[in-house]
């Protein structure tokens, strides 16, 4: 038996090191791209809105909500972990305009609506995805053990109003888009060369002192390398940009479940 686990701790080894490879290859080959900064929110402004005297878990608050939707968890969408803490997070900064990039399932989409419904009536969320997440004839959430589409899921709660769903391709949506967000969660591919991309855009989509959010941003042990990757090169490039694990803050680790991935960039 124990050879047997030692073999498959192996094989997962090599699955992570050929993984990291392929990313690092796959950036390497990436034209060089350049990365505007100028709203980017500094460390000051940063540290300033998720000081600890800010955070006040509201998310027992929109429980219910979750439950309503029926959105499971570790099928792809975001933790229960990432959604308190983003839900938290737009609770604080208060954003009036959110753009997400990888809508999926929605949990994360119902997150944020449920937040901006709380804190604006006028705020929106435009949610971006390559698949017509609410297809009701290839119903793609059923794949994902979801009982409802994000639209239905939205309507069900009555926050639909907050929400406008796109299906595009990110790159392609953010090289034509006009509009300046408060906040960009991207949570859409996460090949290295392609959060690379999409930081470079996004960046010019910022409104000033705006927050970039990644997903699945994990330390070098983690199977999933594409987000880490990017970032590093994103910072040997313009090393004037940091990242900041939302694990690292104060109210963030009153959380008991697992982990977060979150991590925002901002200006030094």
């Amino acid at each position: 038996m124990r050879k047997i686990f030692n073999t498959i701790k192996q094989l997962l080894s090599n699955i992570k090191l050929l993984r990291l490879i392929y990313e690092k290859i796959l950036l390497l080959r990436c034209e060089k791209r350049f990365f505007l900064n100028k709203n980017l929110i500094c460390e000051t402004n940063l540290n300033s809105k998720l000081n600890l005297q800010n955070f006040k878990n509201d998310y027992l608050n929109i429980t219910g909500n979750i439950i309503i939707s029926e959105i499971p968890d570790l099928t792809g969408g975001v933790c229960t972990t990432d959604r308190e803490i983003i839900y938290n997070l737009i609770k604080i900064i208060k954003p009036k305009k959110v753009l997400e990039i990888g809508t999926h399932i929605g949990s994360s989409t119902v997150t944020i609506a449920s937040a901006l419904s709380d804190i604006n009536e006028n705020g929106t969320l435009t949610t971006v995805d390559i698949i017509d997440v609410n297809d009701d004839l290839v119903r793609p959430w059923l794949k994902f053990k979801t009982k409802n589409s994000p639209l239905t899921n939205l309507r069900l709660l009555k926050i639909d109003q907050f929400v406008e769903f796109i299906v595009e391709n990110s790159m392609k949506f953010l090289k034509e888009n006009l509009i300046k967000y408060d906040l960009i969660f991207l949570d859409g591919s996460h090949r290295a060369d392609h959060v690379y991309k999409e930081v470079s855009l996004a960046l010019n989509s910022l409104y000033p002192n705006g927050i970039i959010l990644l997903h699945d941003y994990y330390p070098a042990s983690n199977p999933i390398p594409g987000p880490r990757e990017a970032f590093i090169r994103i910072n040997n490039e313009n090393n004037q940009i940091d990242i900041y694990q939302l694990t690292n803050l104060d109210w963030a680790k009153k959380f008991k479940n697992i982990g977060s991935s979150l991590a925002i960039l901002y200006k030094k």
